[in-house]
C-alpha cells in the first residue's frame, strides 16, 4: 500500500491526492504504531507529503516509537489485570466479611450488563476500559485519573495509554 501510495505521489502530484495519501498513511501508521510494527517506511513517505511546519510532529512520533515496547493487545490484557487489582484492593478489601476476603484470591470482579453502577470507582474503570477499547486513549487517562488509586504498575500502564494519545494527537495535527 505504501509503495502504491509513493508510486501516485511521484506520478500525481495534486492536493486531492496528496490529501488522501497523508490520511491513508496516517491510519497505516497508527495501526502499524498499536501493534509495534516498524513504521519507518510509512513516516518516510508522510515526511515527504507533508508540509515542513509539520516535521517536528514527525519527529514526536519516531521519539514515542523508539519508546515503545508493547502492543495494544498487551495493553489491553494488562488493564484486566490492573482492574482486578484495584477493584479487589477498593471493593472486595474495605468489605470485612471472613469468607469474602478469603475468596477473594480466586474472584473475578466484573461489573453487570445492567451499565447502571453504584459503585463509583467501578463505573470509572468500566469507562476508562469501554475508552481503550475505541481507542481513545486520551478519555481513557482522564477517567483512570479520577481514580484514587496508584501503585507502580497503574504508573506505568497510564504511561503506556499515554504514549499512544500522544500519537494520536500528533498524527492529527498533521495535514
Amino acid at each position: 500500500k505504501i509503495n502504491q501510495l509513493n508510486n501516485e505521489y511521484l506520478y500525481n502530484n495534486s492536493d486531492v491526492k496528496i490529501k488522501s495519501n497523508i490520511e491513508d498513511i496516517k491510519k497505516i501508521i497508527f495501526v502499524k504504531f498499536l501493534n509495534n510494527v516498524s513504521i519507518d517506511i510509512e513516516l518516510e513517505a508522510l515526511n515527504g507529503l507533508v508540509n515542513p511546519n509539520y516535521v517536528n510532529h514527525i519527529q514526536k512520533i519516531i521519539i514515542l516509537k523508539e519508546n515503545t515496547y508493547f502492543n495494544y493487545q498487551q495493553v489491553l490484557e494488562e488493564f484486566q489485570e490492573i482492574s482486578q487489582v484495584y477493584l479487589k484492593e477498593k471493593i472486595l478489601k474495605k468489605n470485612n466479611n471472613y469468607l469474602i476476603n478469603f475468596l477473594s484470591p480466586i474472584l473475578d470482579i466484573k461489573p453487570s450488563d445492567s451499565g447502571a453502577y453504584s459503585n463509583k470507582d467501578l463505573s470509572l474503570m468500566t469507562k476508562a476500559e469501554e475508552f481503550l477499547d475505541v481507542k481513545n486513549f486520551r478519555n481513557c487517562i482522564q477517567e483512570l485519573n479520577k481514580l484514587k488509586f496508584s501503585n507502580n504498575s497503574f504508573d506505568v500502564f497510564k504511561n503506556k495509554i499515554n504514549i499512544y494519545a500522544d500519537l494520536q494527537e500528533n498524527l492529527d495535527i498533521i495535514k
